[in-house]
């Protein structure tokens, strides 16, 4: 059991790295560099584009207390492999940032007693919503969401990256449990962000857990649960005195052999931002607040043609679909048809630390737009294609 549960641990700990390049290694101290290069293309109705494909670069460190403890510690930080460029008001040009955080976190790990991590670090939330966020390109969009009050979760948590976290998970056998605890942060207020009142948000806390469980036949269930505490009126409330967002999330998944199949979903109180606000024909903010209830469900399937071209080949299929249940508007009628719905297919193809890959999206999602004569109205996603490619270091 040791050593089964320091390989989980260290395998997790890494993660992303995916192929690293180890620079130092003396039996005490352990040194790895890991990230990739990418980029993709998006075509829509026969027009074709090159975006950014999160490329990443990241510092592994490790060092051996004891036989059973070892100290350890990650930096990632994220670059544009392909520059992007805004013209603001002036008509200036100006390149954004080249490098952003993505993780940056120190912490011990015991062979038994499992880990403990402080920083910005992958959520406990993510163990469970990342069993169906594996497609290529696309997917993570309905549980493993990133639109909540910042673009990468981390302020509230969830998805993929939490700011100012304490963490703790360990592995007993067939079962892994997790923990996390988010220290108070100061006011979040981003240009025009006007998910709230006064345009900012303070988190007061935020906490997690999960939980797993794993069948010798490969079988595997899981649950989570997720809460923020925010000092913050959301557009129309009633009570200033501060709201929680929430996420209680379970999933499912089989691997075995070639295979993996999973299925993840999600119920969200104040979290998402599917029904964004927009002016109405009559000059009023309909709402620009995040939804009351929203609720997410997840499915990917994989097949690794194994015989085919030294096993380097794999067929993808997603779905994705968030729908608003109540959109917190200030109005009588709080429904909303505004939803992401997309369904992916694709095919991977992996040679040594190279990957390519193809994926076509069927969008079904609906964006609010507005109202009209009372009625409110969407507009309807189109479907598209992307192209990848990404060197692993």
């Amino acid at each position: 059991m040791p050593k089964k549960l320091l390989a989980s641990i260290v395998s997790f700990w890494v993660a992303g790295q995916a192929v690293g390049l180890e620079v130092l290694n003396d039996g005490t101290n352990k040194v790895s560099i890991g990230g990739y290069i990418a980029l993709q293309t998006k075509t829509t109705e026969g027009r074709t584009k090159v975006n950014n494909d999160s490329a990443r670069i990241n510092f592994a460190f490790e060092h051996s207390l004891s036989e059973t403890m070892t100290g350890f510690a990650l930096v990632e930080w994220g670059y544009k492999a392909n520059n992007e460029y805004s013209v603001n008001a002036n008509m200036e040009t100006k390149a954004a940032d080249l490098f952003s955080n993505r993780l940056g976190y120190i912490g011990l790990k015991h062979s038994e007693y499992g880990s403990v991590a402080f920083g910005k670090q992958t959520s406990v939330y993510s163990d469970i919503s990342d069993w169906t966020d594996q497609c290529a390109i696309n997917g993570g969009g309905a549980v493993g969401v990133n639109n909540g009050i910042t673009s990468d979760g981390g302020f509230s948590g969830t998805a993929s990256r939490s700011d100012d976290a304490i963490s703790y998970r360990i592995e007993f056998d067939s079962l892994q449990l997790g923990a996390q605890y988010q220290l108070r942060d100061s006011n979040y207020n981003e240009g025009e962000n006007k998910v709230f009142v006064n345009g900012g948000a303070r988190r007061n806390y935020g906490y997690q857990v999960a939980a797993s469980y794993t069948l010798d036949m490969g079988l595997s269930f899981g649950a989570t649960y997720s809460e923020t505490s925010l000092e913050a009126k959301i557009q129309h409330a009633a009570s200033s005195k501060g709201i929680n967002a929430n996420a209680f999330a379970g999933g499912i998944k089989y691997m075995m052999d070639d295979l993996y199949l999973a299925a993840t979903c999600v119920q969200f109180k104040n979290y998402t931002t599917i029904h964004i606000g927009s002016l109405s024909n009559n000059g009023a903010v309909e709402n620009f607040g995040l939804d009351n209830k929203s609720e997410g469900v997840e499915l990917f399937g994989s097949y690794r043609l194994s015989q085919l071209l030294d096993g380097g080949i794999s067929l993808q299929a997603g779905w994705n679909q968030l729908k608003v249940k109540d959109d917190n508007s200030s109005a009588g009628d709080t429904s909303s048809n505004a939803k992401i719905d997309k369904t992916m297919l694709g095919a991977v193809y992996t040679r040594g630390q190279l990957r390519l890959a193809f994926e076509y999206i069927l969008n079904n999602s609906k964006s609010f737009e507005g109202i009209v004569n009372n009625v409110k109205t969407y507009k309807k996603g189109e479907d598209y294609c992307n192209l990848q490619a990404r060197y692993y270091f």
